[in-house]
């Protein structure tokens, strides 16, 4: 094998790992991979100023955000939830995204679900 072909080799495994990890750290990713790191990072039952503390040290919620509360409706049963929301990040290939994400929490104050929404970005 040649020292250029070694090269070449080299650099082709160098870009598919370079890739592997921007896709898997991305927000290109699937809404539900997106949603299973955001709860490694805040699992179910997480108290909801560690939740949003931890989102505000990432700058996807805004400390001046105002919470939500509302009547979550699904087929388990209907809970009020008061809700924080963040913005998670942008795209723009193959067309402009936002990516948001909504931690509901209960009455006690912990997490019990994590939406992730990803639409056309109007701006």
């Amino acid at each position: 094998m040649t020292r250029r072909l070694k090269i070449i080799i080299a650099l082709g495994i160098a870009i598919i790992a370079v890739t592997a990890w921007c896709y898997s750290h991305s927000l290109w990713r699937p809404e539900e991979s997106i949603r299973a790191s955001l709860l490694e990072l805040t699992p179910l039952g997480t108290d909801k100023a560690a939740a949003r503390t931890l989102a505000e040290k990432r700058g996807w919620v805004d400390p001046n955000y105002k919470e939500q509360s509302y009547i979550r409706i699904k087929a388990s049963g209907d809970c009020a939830v008061t809700v924080v929301g963040g913005l998670l990040g942008r795209y723009s290939f193959p067309r402009r995204i936002v990516v948001v994400a909504n931690w509901e929490f209960d009455a006690s104050n912990h997490l019990v679900d994590v939406l992730v929404i990803k639409a056309s970005d109007t701006d």
